[in-house]
């Protein structure tokens, strides 16, 4: 079975969405499924020239426009930017169809957002191949706050909202990545039969590997951390604030990478605490050198609908790591964590709530700390990993090539 995915960003970006897409084509390729990839106009290869790489043994078709300000990344692009942009999907869709006149792949796999849907609808349609189209998040919720203007948030927002419900609409089945997201698709009025989900899940083999590197010494006192994406949405200014005013006696380490100005106003918060570092970005074939430091994880997201319907990774890492995850209740960590199950929910934007929950943490005897670590380690285990994911697709995708045939 060999299946196009078709990527809007993918490596060597870093992020949470390239790092389900690395797994996901890693652990397809495992069980002998050919993955192919063919990546937007947004997303720089390896090397700038490179039509065709090689990257985890997997064929990526590169369709760079080289245009350095039409990049992916997070910061606003002005009007005239996103208008260039959105028409390039003319272009993409003819090198698409290049890619599967050449390879013949038996299954189009679009991967969020429009920009990949669209396309592959219209080529599927066209060369009668299945589509699946995987929504990852809500497009036009990430974009709307990044908007010059209330006037443009709200276009912006209204015609993102339809584009997407057409192609959720249009494809031939829909992968969710949580239970929330999925709900919130139905309500646009796809059919739940139409709808799997297949939640977010670790690389069990390659965390093993990282968690018998990390050293077993012990600390006088406990220390916490954060390690992820360093954005507004996490509710890291929270945290901060609580460890400057309560926590003085532990330890706060911050690991990761985000928009240079909000790092900076980060760094300029804990200048004059002693117990506060943020330590900037890990290599990932390194992290064990992050959580070695750190005994408990802490995600202390706001909420919004955008972390109401996206499961974030690092509380699935954290736990395989054998770490204590404190996060709140925002729909996508609740996927994630039951509440002193596997870890601890604590209700979001509301900071005495976290304190109270960080020193209910802090007075855990050692029984309840290995009962927590279990039950983390045995979710990993049976659910929440790339090899039960992985099958989940296979599944899907013979269920419709077989229809196919059929038909």
């Amino acid at each position: 079975m060999k299946v196009l995915h078709i990527l809007y960003q993918t490596h060597p970006n870093i992020s949470g969405s390239s790092t389900r897409t690395r797994d996901i084509l890693t652990s397809q390729k495992n069980i002998g499924i050919e993955p192919i990839v063919i990546t937007s106009p947004f997303q720089k290869g390896l090397k700038s020239n490179n039509i065709v790489e090689n990257i985890y043994g997997v064929k990526h078709f590169r369709t760079y426009s080289g245009k350095p300000n039409e990049e992916v990344k997070e910061d606003n692009n002005n009007i005239f930017i996103k208008i260039n942009k959105f028409f390039r999907i003319i272009s993409f869709k003819r090198k698409i169809l290049k890619v599967v006149l050449k390879e013949k792949p038996d299954l189009l796999h679009a991967h969020a957002m429009f920009f990949c849907a669209y396309p592959a609808i219209l080529i599927g349609k066209k060369m009668k191949l299945p589509v699946f189209y995987e929504v990852r998040s809500l497009w036009e919720e990430r974009r709307k706050d990044f908007a010059p203007s209330n006037v443009l948030r709200k276009i912006e927002f209204i015609v993102l909202r339809k584009i997407e419900t057409y192609c959720m609409n249009k494809a031939d089945h829909i992968v969710s990545i949580n239970e929330n997201l999925k709900q919130d698709i139905i309500k646009r009025g796809i059919s739940d039969d139409k709808i799997t989900v297949i939640g977010n899940a670790v690389d069990i083999d390659f965390l093993e590997g990282q968690r018998t590197r990390i050293s077993k010494e012990k600390r006088d006192s406990i220390t916490f951390g954060y390690v992820g994406s360093i954005s507004p949405i996490e509710g890291l200014d929270s945290l901060i604030e609580l460890f400057k005013t309560n926590f003085l006696e532990n330890r706060l380490l911050i690991y990761g990478r985000g928009k240079e100005s909000y790092v900076n106003n980060l760094k300029m918060q804990i200048s004059d605490y002693d117990n506060i570092e943020y330590r900037g970005e890990i290599d990932r074939n390194e992290i064990y050198r992050a959580y070695e430091n750190i005994d408990v994880i802490v995600n202390p997201r706001v909420k919004l609908k955008i972390t109401d319907t996206v499961t974030p990774l690092k509380p699935l890492e954290a736990m395989a790591l054998e770490k204590i995850v404190i996060a709140s209740d925002v729909g996508g960590m609740k996927e994630l964590i039951k509440n002193d199950v596997t870890g601890f929910l604590f209700e979001a934007d509301n900071l005495i709530a976290l304190k109270k929950c960080i020193l209910k943490v802090k007075c855990l005897s050692e029984e309840e700390i290995q009962r927590i670590k279990f039950n983390a380690i045995n979710l990993i285990k049976t659910e929440k990993n790339w090899l039960n994911n992985v099958n989940n697709y296979n599944k899907l995708y013979s269920k419709y090539i077989i229809n196919l045939f059929n038909d």
